[in-house]
């Protein structure tokens, strides 16, 4: 907690924030399904990718997609980021619509830093992520719902801050 504090939260285009690994099995295809979604619909919103590939995994996605999304305009892809805390401090809205998930770490910390949360209704998320209350859960693999839930922070101001606000106090 002496690494993540709560900041207010930046004006600008709302930044959706993924911090892990680039594996499908994290729903990071879906969650890149989903902004695509929203952006054709008309809704403004930044794709931060915070985290490397797992060149040893089957599950990873491939460099060349991810670079391919990057000069799409369609992902901020940060590599080698190495100040987490700034970054969740930059974001308006944490997002991890994985699979399976042991502890959702980026959960704990996005909450420290104030930021309401869209992840995957799954133990492990669950653990962290008060649906309603601290974020909203959704179905793993469901990309509407994904999307909705995005969209609905993203528009709501006053629900996102309030998550947060839960959310520290949670964490």
């Amino acid at each position: 907690l002496s690494r993540f504090q709560p900041t207010p939260e930046n004006d600008g285009t709302p930044i959706v924030l993924f911090a892990g690994r680039m594996l499908r099995d994290k729903g990071l295809l879906d969650l890149v399904e989903a902004a695509q979604q929203l952006r054709k619909s008309g809704l403004g919103l930044r794709l931060v990718l915070a985290g490397d590939t797992d060149r040893g995994n089957p599950a990873s996605v491939d460099q060349a997609t991810l670079e391919g999304f990057e000069q799409a305009g369609v992902i901020e892809w940060r590599r080698a980021e190495r100040d987490m805390s700034r970054l969740y401090q930059q974001s308006h809205v944490v997002c991890l619509p994985s699979y399976r998930e042991g502890l959702g770490a980026v959960l704990i910390e996005g909450g420290a830093c104030g930021r309401a949360a869209v992840a995957s209704d799954i133990a492990g998320c669950r653990d962290v992520i008060s649906h309603g209350e601290t974020g909203i859960l959704v179905p793993a693999g469901d990309v509407k719902a994904l999307a909705d839930a995005l969209k609905l922070l993203i528009q709501d101001d006053s629900l996102r801050r309030r998550l947060g606000a839960a959310a520290v106090r949670r964490i």
